[in-house]
């Protein structure tokens, strides 16, 4: 009897401790973010993975982050990038780059670089090691994230102008291009296979060669950008804060369609498939087709998108809960409460739900059974569309571009450059400035020993 009752008044308390051990940990699971696998599962979701972000809590946090190739690049305020495995979760680099005391913008990237600028420096990162290649002031003040084509790094700045530099190892000493434009940009620039694309907070949004210098197109709105605009060949999709959507031909320059949602937008719309998925403030998620236009669905309180799948829409509310929506009609298929101050990542290029805390914890969902990212975006090949000549609007290391302006599209007056010549006016670019060539090295960016970006 002895023996049984002293059992009990061990065996309890070490069962009641357990339990309250669980509940703490699920408690703590929940409330840094973490959605646990009986959370996902109970709406077809799986986790694949967790990650800690390269931040201290209380001190640092994340600036941006963006999904390029299958690789999550993370900036934080503290000047240090990291790159994790899309798939995996695996830390493949972490770099310190500039002062921590001075702010970054970024991450952009291409197959060979990662981009980041800190105070008014430009990095150039090789992207399969993490080491820092290349670091130069840029000409003026940065007013976003710099952005990378095949061979060029374009980098934005308040006073209007839009900076090349060519990547090329054979590119003089200090060759760079100017595009100038009016307004601020302080937003990222797009890059297409062959077009470059920008906006400022003039209500502008300007369309130049990539590879070839010459702004090719502009058009003129109502208000500013401070979205990020989206591409999917031939289109380009921007959102001012309006609440007006526009999609651009990027070759030909005409307006394609126009979006009235009423309420400002802040996110970069996501074009997936044969849909373009917007989300305003009021709150609300509109569905319309990418092509024309034309209205699908819209659900309200729904103030971002995070991804699609086959069947479903993944979007957030305002409380961080996660919404699981049916991609034919937007009808609610089901919700997960996060718990937590949770950030998700737009991603219009894979089926994955990237999802980050504000202390840095980074997780990965799927659905059931998709164990393969399914990607929507293909690695295009550049145009084979030849370019045309560049207008001298353009002047590059102090020499105007050959005057040959090519023709005016066939845009809507009334909203294309209300009417006026869509090629212009354009304020005289800033000259270059003399660059000092550093000591012999082996980077890749200099005319054989030699570094423009020094």
């Amino acid at each position: 009897m002895f023996a049984a009752t002293h059992l009990r008044q061990l065996v309890w308390p070490a069962c009641f401790a357990l339990l309250v051990g669980s509940a703490v940990t699920a408690s703590a699971q929940l409330s840094s973010g973490l959605i646990t696998q009986q959370q996902a599962a109970s709406v077809g979701l799986a986790r694949a993975w967790f990650a800690r972000a390269a931040v201290d809590p209380g001190r640092s946090k994340v600036v941006d982050w963006i999904l390029s190739n299958d690789e999550l690049l993370i900036v934080t305020d503290a000047g240090v990038i990291q790159a994790i495995d899309a798939n995996t979760g695996a830390t493949h680099w972490t770099t310190q780059f500039g002062n921590p005391d001075f702010p970054s913008l970024g991450p952009a990237a291409n197959d060979e670089f990662v981009g980041v600028i800190n105070g008014s420096t430009l990095y150039l990162i090789e992207r399969a090691s993490g080491r820092i290649a290349v670091s130069r002031p840029v000409g003026g003040v940065p007013g976003a994230g710099p952005a990378l084509s095949k061979d060029y790094v374009f980098v934005p700045t308040l006073g209007g102008l839009i900076e090349g530099y060519p990547l090329a190892s054979d590119s003089p000493v200090g060759s760079r291009w100017f595009y100038q434009s009016f307004g601020r940009t302080t937003v990222p620039p797009l890059v297409t296979p062959d077009r470059v694309v920008w906006t400022t907070d003039a209500g502008y949004l300007y369309v130049g060669g990539a590879d070839h210098p010459g702004v090719r197109f502009r058009l003129e709105t109502r208000a500013e950008f401070v979205a990020r605009p989206t591409y999917r060949a031939p289109l380009i999709y921007a959102a001012s804060l309006v609440g007006e959507v526009f999609a651009v031909d990027e070759h030909e320059g005409t307006l394609a369609w126009k979006l009235v949602t009423g309420y400002p937008t802040y996110r970069a719309p996501a074009a997936v498939g044969d849909r373009l998925f917007v989300s305003s403030e009021e709150p609300m998620l509109h569905c319309v087709d990418a092509h024309s236009g034309a209205h699908q669905w819209e659900v309200p309180g729904i103030s971002q998108f995070a991804t699609a799948t086959k069947s479903h829409v993944y979007g957030f509310d305002r409380f961080d809960t996660i919404h699981i929506l049916n991609i034919a009609d937007g009808a609610p298929v089901g919700r997960i409460l996060s718990r937590g101050m949770i950030a998700a990542l737009v991603n219009d290029q894979t089926d994955r739900l990237f999802l980050m805390s504000e202390r840095g914890l980074v997780q990965c969902l799927h659905e059931i059974g998709a164990d393969k990212p399914t990607h929507y975006v293909q690695r295009p090949a550049a145009e084979t569309k030849p370019m045309e000549p560049a207008t001298d609007e353009y002047q590059g290391d102090g020499q105007p571009a050959a005057p040959k302006p090519p023709a005016a599209p066939a845009a809507k007056p009334a909203e294309v450059d209300g009417g006026e010549n869509p090629f212009g006016p354009f304020g005289a670019p800033a000259q270059p400035a003399e660059s000092t060539p550093p000591p012999a090295n082996s980077n890749p960016f200099g005319a054989g020993d030699e570094n423009p970006f020094q």
